[in-house]
């Protein structure tokens, strides 16, 4: 039988001219790199809002710990809705029943959860009664982040006198920041809505928005920061900016504000 493994042959890696081959340097793809040469050092950077990569524990844990609220956003979704965030801990199939009418310079505070980064547009509410009244300081929306017990006013619609009597009774009303927030951060929000008047007219009167009605006490004696939940903040003639959790009002009556 012939030795084929004593062939002096290139294809066999010995002598007589031949040559050897091999690994001289490894590269990575993204988000994979590599130190290079032929023992490099491989590593994947973490994951950001632009970067591909690995999920930090810490992300992990934010991500399994979603409120329900990605639920019923998703599936309002599902039926066509726009809507992006809701209020935190509430249904408005099975709650909103009651209608509240907005109070001269009453800021009104709706915390809401934003599941997923997206781009938020504005804030929506129920008209459960068109207004009817002659406008004055400022009238709008507005959207706040939180940090501890500090807000931040993030975005804010322009003024606009007639934001509270152009939704006829019983519709959905809505309006636009002046600027969109694109990709914002998900995380939790303060949305709020402020009504000023120089005087209201007959019939009608103030505007109403549809509420749910809820126990400042359940909230005074929970671990909520500053023991603040839904609330608001009196004589507002512009939003404010910044604002303490601590220096507003636990509410009887919360509003039905969501962000799309």
């Amino acid at each position: 039988m012939a030795d084929f493994g004593s062939r002096q042959s290139g294809f066999f890696g010995g002598g007589g001219g031949g040559s050897t081959s091999g690994v001289t340097s490894v590269g990575a793809t993204p988000p994979l790199s590599s130190s290079g040469g032929t023992t490099p050092d491989i590593s994947i950077t973490q994951s950001s809002s632009s970067v591909n990569g690995f999920l930090s524990s810490t992300d992990w844990t934010t991500f399994n710990n979603k409120p329900s609220n990605n639920n019923i956003v998703s599936g309002y979704q599902g039926l066509g809705s726009v809507v992006k965030a809701v209020p935190i801990g509430l249904n408005f199939v099975n709650n909103i029943a009651t209608a509240t009418s907005l109070v001269i310079g009453r800021q009104i505070l709706t915390p809401v959860y934003l599941s997923t980064p997206t781009t938020i547009t504005g804030v929506k509410w129920f008209q459960a009664r068109i207004g009817n009244y002659t406008a004055n300081n400022y009238n709008g929306v507005g959207l706040y982040s939180v940090s501890g017990g500090s807000l931040t006013l993030i975005a804010s619609s322009t003024n606009d006198g007639a934001i509270w009597q152009t939704f006829a009774t019983g519709t959905w009303g809505n309006k636009a920041f002046s600027s969109p927030l694109p990709n914002l951060a998900s995380g939790t929000y303060y949305a709020s809505a402020l009504y000023n008047y120089s005087a209201e007219v007959s019939p009608n009167g103030a505007p109403q928005l549809q509420t749910i009605s809820i126990s400042p006490l359940i909230f005074q004696v929970f671990d909520f920061t500053a023991s603040r939940f839904n609330c608001t903040l009196a004589s507002q003639n512009t939003l404010p900016n910044p604002l303490t959790l601590s220096g507003t009002n636990n509410a009887l009556a919360m509003h039905w504000l969501s962000l799309y």
